[in-house]
């Protein structure tokens, strides 16, 4: 049972990739001039405002996912290109993350180009998690990924994969294949679209 301030911090942060809210630590009792002290000590890093890193911490593959979520006060979900990535359905190498917020939730202007914010209404079969970090459900992502024009064959990827790792049943793979093909005679056969990044 953590006992001291630093212990609750380094408690909070192992679930969240090593990440600390402001908001999160007054919950757990820890004081915000507690936190600003620590980062000048170079013992946390200020990633965004009321969001910090615990340096102790080692850095993983997926801390970006859920510092973008965290920097929308942890109430976004990873979506886009980065939702395919993040579930590892196909090989799109995302130049930023996309984070969906709630209607109406506003978010303070970042200088952070790895990060974008949008709305949009999720139903909550859409939403679901990769290693505690919300992110579009396999079928959604690939849904929105047939709408945002990504290359057939990422797409198709991307089904394959994750019908083999049965993150979505046949039914569901044979609808994003019809979808796929929707989109396909609607450009008329044209078998070029956006271009991963």
């Amino acid at each position: 049972m953590p006992t001291g301030p630093y212990d609750r911090l380094v408690e909070l942060a192992a679930d969240k990739h090593g990440f600390v809210r402001t908001e999160d630590a007054k919950e757990a009792g820890v004081r915000p001039d507690y936190l600003r002290r620590l980062a000048m000590k170079g013992r946390l890093e200020r990633r965004a405002q009321g969001l910090y890193r615990l340096t102790a911490l080692p850095v993983g593959p997926l801390d970006e996912y859920h510092e973008a979520v965290l920097a929308a006060r942890g109430e976004g979900v990873v979506a886009g290109d980065a939702a395919l990535a993040l579930w590892g359905l196909t090989d799109v190498n995302p130049r930023e993350i996309e984070v969906i917020l709630p209607a109406g939730q506003r978010v303070r202007r970042t200088q952070d180009r790895r990060f974008r914010f949008r709305q949009r209404r999720l139903d909550r079969d859409q939403i679901d998690q990769v290693d505690g970090i919300p992110v579009l459900a396999p079928q959604a992502a690939v849904e929105e990924a047939i709408t945002n024009g990504l290359e057939g064959n990422m797409i198709e990827q991307a089904i394959v994969n994750a019908r083999r790792r049965e993150l979505i049943g046949e039914l569901a793979a044979a609808r994003l294949r019809v979808q796929l093909a929707d989109r396909n005679a609607r450009v008329h056969g044209a078998t070029v679209t956006r271009t991963t990044r």
